[in-house]
């Protein structure tokens, strides 16, 4: 089944309300219940505009995905002509860390190429280097909305996006910093004895969080809601670093012991059950979503049964939270908006599951 076809609905819903408002509503963040700009989801559904667009050659999708190019190119989302304003939410950030802008960098370059401009790509990379790298570190400062530099970002799903984002550039400098980045990469990844890759940049965050040995018992409930986020998280990660596979495919990370273990994680029977009732995983993350790219990527076997593997994950997501002909995915989520534009990421995996 074309993958098109199957949201539609939601599609058509989406781009009725871009071509009468000139943007997508603000979602939540999803169970972080965010104050969000409208910056996030509008890039996500310039991904789909665009592919929808080169699908079915339909103009109204191309209208759309002019409007929201044009939407995240204008002044209002760069009010101080730095980073995007991607949320308002008190006491965080407004650029929502290096993950808001790489966001909105992905679409940038997609759409670059898609109208066939400069304007946006140059815009993209002007963001991107707006950031400051340490090559020590292999990771990037997060930049405030006013220009303020501010520390590096203690997230790592956040670089590896950044990086993700920064790889569709074709930039020599970035390309050279998101080379570095991959060099560093095993140190700033934590992958657990099961597998399952650390939320946190662990040599990032103060003494007593880093160790998860049972003997450091006053960081216990931290650490369980990090794991928590972890679970719900890994098949985002894998999916980022799929983006980066296709840039980087000879480096030497892709052997490493530690993406074997992450890769063999996302296959078990164990990370289907840890999923269950996690609120970011099927809610927020659609990890029924990313796991079509990870397994046409990296898993071995033949295409027949990575097909089936992939649909097996697509069925599980629209059972948990899309009903047919809806022009939403509103089941088992607390943001039927962010989820819904997500859908971008299941269109990468090509026309067909």
């Amino acid at each position: 089944m074309k993958i098109i076809n199957l949201f539609l609905p939601v599609v058509d819903h989406f781009t009725k309300i871009t071509l009468e408002t000139g943007r997508i509503p603000a979602g939540t963040n999803g169970p972080y219940h965010d104050v969000e700009t409208s910056v996030r989801n509008s890039s996500h559904w310039l991904i789909t505009f665009s592919r929808v667009y080169k699908s079915t050659g339909r103009k109204k999708y191309q209208a759309a995905a002019k409007i929201l190019a044009d939407y995240l190119a204008s002044p209002d989302v760069r009010p101080k002509g730095f980073t995007f304003a991607c949320r308002t939410t008190p006491h965080k950030d407004k650029c929502n860390g290096l993950i808001g802008q790489a966001w909105a960098i992905e679409a940038l370059c997609y759409s670059g190429r898609f109208l066939k401009k400069l304007q946006p790509s140059e815009l993209a990379r002007q963001v991107f280097r707006f950031h400051k790298f340490v090559p020590k570190y292999g990771l990037w400062h997060r930049r405030e909305i006013t220009g303020s530099d501010l520390s590096l970002d203690p997230t790592f799903n956040h670089h590896l996006w950044f990086a993700a984002a920064g790889s569709l550039l074709g930039d020599q400098i970035i390309r050279e910093q998101v080379s570095c980045f991959l060099d560093h990469l095993d140190q700033n990844l934590t992958v657990l004895d099961n597998g399952l890759i650390f939320h946190p940049i662990t040599r990032l965050l103060p003494r007593p969080i880093i160790s998860l040995q049972p003997k450091d018992p006053p960081s216990r409930s931290q650490v369980d809601k990090f794991i928590i986020k972890s679970i719900g998280y890994h098949a985002y990660n894998l999916y980022a670093m799929a983006l980066l596979y296709q840039k980087f495919p000879r480096h030497s990370f892709w052997k490493s012991a530690k993406f074997s273990r992450a890769l063999a994680y996302s296959r078990s029977t164990r990370f289907v059950n840890d999923l269950k009732n996690n609120p970011y995983a099927y809610p927020y993350n659609p990890v029924g979503f990313e796991m079509p790219l990870v397994i046409t990527t990296f898993y071995h076997g033949s295409g027949y049964s990575k097909s089936r593997l992939s649909q097996d994950w697509l069925n599980l997501q629209i059972q948990k939270c899309y009903r047919q002909g809806s022009p939403i995915l509103d089941r088992n989520t607390a943001d039927p908006i962010t989820l819904s534009a997500r859908i971008y990421e299941l269109l990468r995996s090509g026309e067909t599951v």
